[in-house]
C-alpha cells in the first residue's frame, strides 16, 4: 500500500468512534514550529505510523479524549486528536 492511498483512507483520530480499532497513519499538521513540536511530542508518546490506537472515552463539552496507543493510555486535547490521522481497522 502506498502512502498517498493510506492518507486518503485516513480520518482524524477525533472522528474515530469509541472503541473502534484503528492504526496511526500520520499527522495532518502544518510545518510550523508549534506543530513540529506537537508531532515530536505525540511521536514520543507512541503515535507512530502503524501503531494500534483506540479512543476509549470522550469527555463532554469539548473536553479531552482518552486514547489507547499500543498498551498505554493518554488524554489528548481535541485539537491534538484532530491532528493525528488514523485508518480504521475492520
Amino acid at each position: 500500500m502506498n502512502t498517498q492511498s493510506s492518507i486518503r483512507a485516513s480520518l482524524p483520530l477525533l472522528e474515530l468512534g469509541l472503541h473502534q480499532p484503528a492504526t496511526v497513519s500520520g499527522f495532518a499538521l502544518n510545518a510550523d514550529t508549534q506543530d513540529q513540536e506537537l508531532i515530536l511530542r505525540l511521536s514520543e508518546l507512541g503515535f507512530l505510523a502503524g501503531e494500534r490506537v483506540e479512543v476509549i472515552a470522550k469527555a463532554a463539552f469539548g473536553g479531552p479524549l482518552a486514547v489507547r496507543v499500543g498498551t498505554a493510555t493518554f488524554a489528548l486535547r481535541r485539537p491534538e486528536a484532530a491532528g493525528v490521522l488514523v485508518c480504521p481497522r475492520g
